[in-house]
């Protein structure tokens, strides 16, 4: 990836500071920025966010926890060994948080 010239804080108006996009390191590209959302969310929402990640780590243990006892790495087979058993356990768990392949390789 090009060099990109990006607006820079605390320099003065107009003028640009390079920065490299993306470095291409094997199969993947770094990450380029990060964005922080301060949320404000209602009581209920927080409820129902709390919940969510409180789940959504139960399902990442699980996973992890079932790879590291019979050492599989191998994404799809854990995805295949846990999947019914958390959807089971978690119903309102969205099966994108909790069950999907991109979620069980993170694991090992």
């Amino acid at each position: 990836m090009g060099m990109k010239a990006v607006p820079s804080l605390g320099r003065s108006r107009g003028e640009l500071l390079p920065i490299d996009k993306g470095t291409y390191v094997g199969d993947t590209f770094c990450m380029d920025r990060t964005l922080v959302v301060h949320l404000k969310p209602t009581p209920v929402q927080a409820h129902i966010l709390l919940r969510t990640m409180t789940e959504h780590t139960a399902c990442f243990n699980a996973v992890a926890r079932l790879g590291f006892e019979t050492g599989c790495s191998n994404g799809v087979e854990l995805h295949n060994q846990t999947c019914y058993l958390l959807r089971a356990q978690y119903p309102d768990l969205p099966a994108q948080l909790g069950t999907s392949p991109g979620f069980s390789r993170g694991v090992t």
